[in-house]
Formats: structure tokens, sequence, C-alpha cells
């Protein structure tokens, strides 16, 4: 929020990060080698970079945070569903890792960024919910929340953006899981019903034995929501909108097709009536009775 606020200005935390970047570059030139941290450095200023490029966006495109960018996106069939968009925002979707991001987000008014991406995409491509009720909910629970940013960030994550994926493709919701939180440390902070449980069950409870669930005092349906929706039936919806804005694009450029010929075959006809008389070369024939 510093630097939302304008308490402490990019300029002065790039510079700072290049002096690091170079200090800790010294020591390791001075060891002989080893981590000078460049990666880190290098993924910090692109995160900078990506809040630049959301003002310019901002300033080129104003309307960016309430309509994609790509027009042919503005035919999703979303699923208007408030009963979906409260359960993902009080983090009671069936999926650990959103919901225990999802009550982070309520507790501590911050989220990691990688889940704001992975709750995201869950809330766009899972649930079909409009991309405009979660920038909304960001907007209004985040401490640090900015309009360029989250504008940015949601236009990516639902593919509205040129560099983006592609609506259609679905984020594998449980590998990011294994790579975000591989040993479950972090669902079971925020989702104690779900502490005892083991690693190898605690991402998908659903999987779980009965007799698992009963040892670590867990009842799918009671205490834990079974899953809002499988993967299978969203990938199914998925595909079945990005049949609808396929056949939208299509539907656009045989309009846009239409009024191309309909010009050409006005010039064709337009430069054949510029064109000058021409007397016949053979005579008339005279016709007498």
């Amino acid at each position: 929020p510093w630097v939302r606020d304008g308490s402490i200005s990019v300029r002065r935390i790039y510079h700072q990060v290049l002096s690091k970047q170079a200090e800790w570059a010294a020591v390791a030139a001075a060891a002989g080698g080893g981590d000078d941290h460049a990666s880190s450095c290098r993924d910090f200023m692109q995160q900078l970079a990506y809040r630049e490029y959301s003002r310019y966006l901002s300033f080129h495109f104003p309307f960016m945070h309430e309509r994609p960018l790509l027009s042919h996106l503005r035919c999703v069939p979303w699923n208007f569903d408030q009963h979906a968009f409260k359960a993902w925002k009080m983090g009671m979707t069936g999926y650990p890792l959103i919901d225990a991001a999802m009550k982070q987000l309520w507790s501590t008014g911050w989220m990691h960024n990688r889940l704001r991406v992975v709750c995201g995409v869950f809330a766009v491509k899972y649930l079909l919910l409009p991309w405009q009720w979660g920038l909304r909910h960001y907007w209004d629970q985040l401490l640090d929340a900015d309009l360029e940013s989250d504008a940015l960030g949601w236009q990516y994550v639902s593919g509205c953006m040129v560099d983006a994926p592609p609506f259609g493709q679905l984020m594998d919701i449980p590998a990011e899981a294994a790579s975000f939180d591989p040993d479950g440390e972090f669902v079971r902070r925020w989702l104690p019903v779900l502490a005892r449980l083991p690693t190898q069950h605690v991402h998908a409870p659903w999987t779980a034995p009965q007799e698992v669930l009963d040892a670590a005092d867990t009842e799918l349906g009671f205490n834990y929501p079974f899953p809002i929706v499988t993967p299978e039936d969203a990938a199914a919806r998925l595909a079945s909108a990005a049949a609808v804005i396929e056949a939208s694009v299509q539907q656009q450029d045989q309009q846009q097709q239409q009024p191309q010929q309909q010009q050409q075959q006005q010039q064709q006809q337009q430069s054949l009536s510029r064109q000058p008389y021409r007397p016949p070369t053979e005579p008339l024939q005279s016709h007498s009775r």
C-alpha cells in the first residue's frame, strides 16, 4: 500500500534494487561464485514493470476495469450465480488451496501474488463468474488494492489480453497446490478442519477414504464442503463457453467481410462509370425500308 499511496516512489525502489543487486554480485564474485540473487531481483523488477504497464494501458484504454480489451470476449456466457460467488468469497468452494487463500484475504487483507492469480482463474474458468465481480471483491478486501494493477491481472487471467493464455485454457488447480504448498502447511493454517488430514489428501479431501476422514474429524458436506464443481464439469462448461466465443468471432468476421465486398463492388462500378466515352469502331448500319 505504500507504493499505491505514494509513501515511497517506484524510482527509489528501482534504484535501491539495482544497488542491492550490484552489492550481492560483488560479494558473490569475491567469494568465487555462488548465488548473486540476480533472478530474484529480475523477478521483482518485472513486477514493477507490470505496474507501469498497467498505468500505460489504463491511460490509453480507460475502460479496462469495466470491459475486456479484446472485443470478441464481450460475448462470454457468464454464470451470474450469486451463490457460487459467495462461496468463492467466503472460502467455501471445496478446493482447499482456494479456500485457504480466500480466508487469508478475509482475515488479513493480503494474499500472495500467485494465489491471487490462482483464485482469479478459479472464479473465471471454473465457476464462469464475471471477472468484474472478482475485481470489485479484490478492490474491497486487499490492503494494497490498486485499480490499474488489479484490472491488468483480471484481464490477464480472463484471457482478455493479447499476451494472455486463451480463454479456453484451464489451469490445473491440484498441480498449483502441489507446487505452492507441497506440505499442506498453508492449508492447515487457514483451514483447521483439514489440519489432521495426511499430506497426500490435504489438497483433495474428497479422495481420502472414509476411515481417514473419520480419524481427522473431517465430515465432507458438514464441516467442510464438497467441491462446488468438478474439474470435468468445469472443463466442459469452459469448452462450451469457448465454442460460443469462436462462433461469435466467425460471425463478426463475416460481418466485417460483407461491407468490404460491397465497398469493392461500389469502387468497381464507380471506376467503370468514370471511363471516357469511346465511339464505336465499326460504322453504323443504315436500315432502309
